[in-house]
């Protein structure tokens, strides 16, 4: 997302979202890929990175998230 906005001329602070799973890093991609397959699931843990991945990939990953996330 970064370098899409930065092609575009807006320039900002960008983040890369970490997830610590068990003492290991992993980006919140690789977090759906592993433990959320289904995008049809109703754990909440999966449903929240959805909607995390959703925002993110609108407006590339910020350093606040709303409330319940």
């Amino acid at each position: 997302m970064t370098t899409s906005r930065q092609s575009q001329g807006i320039n900002g602070e960008y983040y890369k979202r970490i997830l610590t799973v068990n003492g290991q890093e992993m980006t919140l991609a690789n977090f759906i890929k592993q433990y959320c397959p289904d995008t049809n699931t109703r754990n909440e843990t999966c449903v929240k990175a959805y909607r995390i991945k959703k925002i993110d990939d609108v407006s590339g990953a910020t350093k606040f998230l709303p409330n319940g996330l």
